[in-house]
């Protein structure tokens, strides 16, 4: 059944045109500049990094599996990165000049934008 759910899912996932809200102007500068925003471009993942690295038993199979899910957070942040630097532009880009994906991290797509 959780096969089946998940087809029906990515067949019938679409992009939808109708949008809940779009945040312009003072809202988007509060949302995108505030909290953990300010520093650093990726708190979610972060977070759930923290999720899942922060354990206090690591056996193979729960490192395997945090090895796999690092490396798609990774990709996912690069590719979150493109994305947005084309829906917002340069706002975006001076953003990402100011801030890096995770604090700390001056290497890949997740250093600040050169």
């Amino acid at each position: 059944m959780s096969c089946v759910t998940l087809l029906a899912l990515f067949h019938y996932w679409g992009r939808s045109t109708i949008e809940m809200w779009h945040a312009n102007g003072l809202a988007h500068t509060v949302i995108v500049t505030t909290g953990a925003f300010r520093s650093m471009r990726h708190p979610v993942y972060m977070s759930f990094l923290g999720l899942i690295w922060f354990t206090p038993v690591m056996t193979l199979d729960h490192a395997i599996l945090t090895a796999v899910w690092t490396l798609y957070i990774y990709a996912g942040s690069y590719f979150k990165d493109r994305r947005l630097m084309q829906f917002i532009g340069s706002p975006y880009y001076e953003y990402g000049r100011r801030i890096s994906g995770f604090p700390l991290i001056g290497i890949g797509s997740l250093r600040h934008f050169r």
